[in-house]
Formats: C-alpha cells, structure tokens, sequence
C-alpha cells in the first residue's frame, strides 16, 4: 500500500515440554531511491526473560551507488544485552558490482566488541545468474554468540577470523 508493507511471525512450541514462543513484526517503506524499515522481536523462554530485539534499517540510491545502514537494540536473556550498529555501499560498475559493509556488536559490559569488515565483487552472467568472490575478517568473533548455525567461530588466535569465498547464484 503506497510504498509500505509489512509482515508478521508467531512461533509456537510444538510438542515440546517448554513454552517457548517468538513473535515478530516488521514495515519497509519503500519511496523511490529511499528505503526505509523498522522491526520489533520478542522471545518468550520458559524459566527465562523475555529477549526482545528492535531494529531499524535503511537504504538510499544516489545513481550507481547505494547505501545501507543498520541498528538493532537487543535485550538477551542469557547473555548480556547488546546494540548492533552497521554501514555498507555497493557501486554498480556495468555488469559488476562491488560492495563493503562494516557491523559492530556493542556488548554491554565488555570491552572487546565483535566487529565485521567485508568486501566483496558480484558479476552478473545474465539476467538470473551471478558469480561473486568475498573477503570478510571478524575480531572477537567468539564473542557473537547465537545459535545453531555458526554459534561460534573457532578460531586460533583470541576469536578473529577471516575468510575468502567464491559462489555463484541463480534465482529460480
């Protein structure tokens, strides 16, 4: 409706012996070179507090170039809160695109944030098709928590890590 659309998520335990829940909401606003998008998360953990996440994200278009920014304000239940902060830009070159992004995750209490620097260079071989090749390098990286996936990045030097993929994607 006029530029703006929103989505909504409930989560319910299935079968479980806990009652654990998630909700989620989110708007985008969409008014032509301008992006912008708000969202609000909420976990509800048996036996825990609630962990509750807001974010606000936004992009801008000025010709070839765009800009990308992020915030998230998260309240965690098992571990301490954090504010996740970023910026990025993409530059179309013909075919091409290259691209960088930086993330910081502000922990409360502690001194060494994790934080992510990437660069990166997508080509396109046609109009679904694209190959891209990416170096990205986190410091402190152990500290990001999560879970499931990529929970915690094992590393050999006090939680930094660095990485270089190559990939290619096609959108069915």
């Amino acid at each position: 409706m006029g530029g703006f659309q929103s989505l909504a998520a409930y989560v319910t335990d299935l079968g479980g012996t806990d009652d654990n829940t998630a909700f989620s909401v989110n708007g985008f606003y969409n008014a032509g070179p301008l992006m912008l998008g708000a969202g609000y998360e909420t976990h509800d953990l048996d036996g825990l507090p609630d962990q509750n996440s807001y974010r606000l994200v936004g992009t801008y278009k000025i010709g070839a170039a765009k800009l990308v920014g992020y915030y998230q304000d998260e309240t965690n239940a098992t571990q301490a809160d954090a504010t996740v902060f970023g910026v990025g830009a993409a530059y179309a070159m013909g075919a091409g695109t290259l691209k960088g992004q930086y993330y910081e995750r502000d922990i409360d209490g502690t001194g060494s944030d994790p934080a992510l620097v990437a660069i990166g260079y997508d080509h396109k071989l046609g109009s679904k098709t694209a190959v891209y090749a990416q170096y990205a390098t986190v410091s402190e990286g152990a500290k990001l928590g999560g879970a499931g996936h990529g929970e915690t990045i094992q590393s050999t030097n006090g939680g930094d890590a660095d990485g270089i993929s190559f990939g290619i994607r096609h959108k069915f």
